[in-house]
C-alpha cells in the first residue's frame, strides 16, 4: 500500500551544519534502495519532512527518523493513503526555506483534502525541477 506520511520536528544544529548534507546523501541512498521519495524542508531551526512509499517502510523510517539524535519534538501532522506519489521525482529532494513558510504549513488543517493538497502544490513550489 502506497502511503505518506509529513512530520515537523526541531533541529539541534543551525541551518546550513554539515549534519544537513549527510542527512541528505544517507536519506538519498537509502530511499533509492526501499523505493521511498520525499521532500525534506529546512529553515533555521526546523526540519519539514514529506515521505512517501511502502506503509511498511515508512513507519520503519519513522521509528529511525524519532530516535534521530540529531532534531528532537518530531511532530507527525498527517498520515494517509496514496494512489499516485507527489513527489515521485526525487528519492529526497531539500530546499531551504523561509522560517514563516513553515508555519503556514504547521497551521493547516490536514484532514481537509483540498487544503492537503494545497499545501503540497506550495512545497513543491519550493522544490527545483527534479533530482
Amino acid at each position: 500500500m502506497l502511503f505518506q506520511t509529513m512530520y515537523i520536528s526541531r533541529s539541534i544544529h543551525p541551518q546550513g551544519h554539515l549534519s544537513d548534507l549527510e542527512i541528505m546523501e544517507i536519506a538519498t541512498q537509502t530511499n533509492q534502495g526501499i523505493g521511498i521519495t520525499g521532500v525534506l524542508l529546512r529553515d533555521k531551526q526546523r526540519f519539514l519532512q514529506i515521505v512517501e512509499g511502502d506503509k511498511a517502510q515508512i513507519e520503519t523510517l519513522l521509528d529511525k527518523i524519532q530516535s534521530d539524535q540529531r532534531h528532537y519534538d518530531v511532530q507527525v501532522l498527517f498520515s494517509r493513503k496514496l494512489t499516485q506519489r507527489n513527489f515521485e521525482d526525487w528519492a529526497m529532494a531539500y530546499a531551504e526555506i523561509e522560517p514563516g513558510v513553515f508555519d503556514q504549513f504547521t497551521e493547516l488543517k490536514f484532514s481537509d483534502q483540498l487544503v492537503l493538497e494545497d499545501g503540497l502544490s506550495r512545497i513543491r513550489q519550493h522544490l527545483p525541477a527534479t533530482q
